[in-house]
């Protein structure tokens, strides 16, 4: 039995590049994604790259519009489970409420943009663990709460979040609390 062809560096490049692509055209989600690039930057052998990129081809992205629009006045605006994210888009909170989960979401590539506009109203923005988050920006008489777990993962995404508002507050997270967990669960139930 012949031995296995070890891996270089170049070639790690490339898989991280195919998962990447994957990415951008929604073919894996956010926790896919972290987890293949994992299984890429450990991989000694050609045979551990091809198991991680197993599936994938390159494919022409969709195209998409420039920034995406959607906002909760009055309301309720909540985005969970398997969803498509914009490159860019303006979540506006105007005496309402918006959940985005991203743990599921695809998202529509390497680097996402999303803007944050809470006027007397709250966004909640759930990323899977693994992801770069940036946050940016202010609201007048605003709060911010950030708490994202774990360590950003090599080649993972980048959620640039832009906030603004004013009398708002924008909670970004890692995970739902207790009882937006219960919340969810009982409407994946019904």
């Amino acid at each position: 039995m012949s031995e296995p062809i070890l891996a270089t560096d170049a070639e790690r490049d490339e898989a991280l590049a195919l998962l990447r692509e994957a990415s951008v055209d929604g073919r894996l989600t956010v926790e896919d994604l972290a987890e293949r690039a994992e299984l890429v930057h450990g991989a000694r052998t050609r045979d551990d790259l091809a198991a991680a990129t197993t599936g994938l081809e390159l494919a022409p992205a969709p195209p998409t519009r420039d920034v995406d629009r959607q906002r909760a006045l009055l309301s309720n605006l909540r985005r969970e489970g398997r969803w498509r994210l914009a490159p860019r888009t303006r979540f506006s909170a105007i005496l309402g409420s918006v959940t985005l989960d991203l743990r599921q979401a695809v998202l529509p590539g390497p680097d996402v943009e999303i803007e944050a506009r809470a006027i007397l109203g709250s966004v909640t923005v759930v990323v899977p663990p693994g992801v770069e988050v940036d946050v940016s920006g202010a609201g007048i008489l605003s709060s911010e709460d950030l708490r994202v777990e774990g360590v950003a993962s090599a080649g993972a995404p980048r959620i640039r979040i832009r906030h603004s508002g004013m009398l708002g507050s924008l909670s970004v997270r890692s995970r739902l609390g207790v009882t937006d967990e219960i919340k969810a669960a009982i409407r994946r139930h019904l």
